[in-house]
């Protein structure tokens, strides 16, 4: 909320992409805000851009990096 609290956001499709877009609030994307706060996880296909700034925020301890977790894309498939 704090990043988009009274201003308008703008969602553009990623070009060859049927499910992803790319968010903006003021011109700032939402991505990198949210990775850098700790509340979102750098998706594999996107990692290279935003490893820097998730590397950050583990180091920082910051929201999911506040304790310990299972990545998403290593939960183990329903029997």
């Amino acid at each position: 909320m704090d990043l988009v609290a009274g201003v308008n956001v703008t969602c553009r499709p990623v070009k060859g992409t049927q499910d992803v877009a790319r968010c903006y609030a003021v011109g700032y994307e939402l991505s990198e805000g949210m990775i850098h706060t700790g509340w979102a996880l750098a998706m594999p296909r996107d990692h290279a851009r935003f490893a820097p700034i998730e590397k950050k925020a583990a180091a920082a301890r910051r929201g999911l990096w506040q304790g310990e977790f299972v990545m998403p894309w290593d939960w183990p498939a329903p029997q």
